[in-house]
C-alpha cells in the first residue's frame, strides 16, 4: 500500500470518527449497539488499525 493510499484512508477514518462524535448520530443505549455513530467510530478505528496507525492498539 502506498503512502498516498494510507493518507487517504487516514483522512477517511478521521472524518468517520469526527462524524461519530455528533450526538445526532447516536440512537443507542449501550456502547456495543448498532447505531450509525457507534458504527462510524468502530469503522474509523478499524481503518486506522488496518493501515498500521501506531496510536491504535490491536490485540
Amino acid at each position: 500500500m502506498t503512502e498516498a493510499n494510507k493518507e487517504a484512508l487516514r483522512k477517511l477514518a478521521e472524518k468517520m470518527i469526527a462524524r461519530s462524535k455528533d450526538s445526532r448520530n447516536h440512537e443507542c443505549d449501550a456502547p456495543d449497539s448498532e447505531c450509525f455513530g457507534c458504527d462510524s467510530m468502530r469503522t474509523g478505528l478499524e481503518i486506522l488499525a488496518f493501515i498500521g496507525d501506531e496510536d491504535i492498539y490491536q490485540a
